[in-house]
């Protein structure tokens, strides 16, 4: 395998490119660390539903940390990496991308892990 990693500079910051046999199958864009208490973390709370799977999960605070309730799986446990984006080493939920309204409000958020990618959660009773 002819394998390439080029950097690139733009105006919004820099990107990585992971190049196989010349053709690009990975970009890594720099980004800030965000850091959230448990208050912060209060505003990813709630209940959210996928359409798709037909199934809800329940996001709560724990001991400071952000975690997936659902009773037929083990809790997942959430870290932070960045603004509105967290990982855990879960199979399920390797990325969560939290979606704001208008009022920057979390309106939901889509996980990405191995062959899944934007898989939308809807958060219900998102008014409130």
């Amino acid at each position: 395998v002819d394998l390439q990693v080029v950097f690139k500079k733009y105006q919004a910051g820099k990107k990585m490119y992971i190049l196989e046999n010349g053709k690009e199958t990975d970009v890594f864009e720099t980004y800030i660390p965000q850091n959230y208490d448990s208050k912060a973390l209060e505003q990813f709370t709630g209940t959210y539903y996928s359409s798709e799977l037909q199934m809800v999960y329940v996001l709560k605070v724990v001991q400071g940390s952000l975690q997936v309730i659902h009773p037929r799986i083990d809790t997942i446990h959430l870290t932070v990496l960045k603004t509105d984006t967290f990982l855990s080493n879960a199979w399920r939920f390797r990325v969560l991308e939290f979606e704001r309204g208008p009022d920057q409000s979390i309106r939901g958020f889509r996980v990405s892990s191995g062959r899944v990618r934007n898989l939308q959660f809807v958060k219900l009773n998102a008014s409130e």
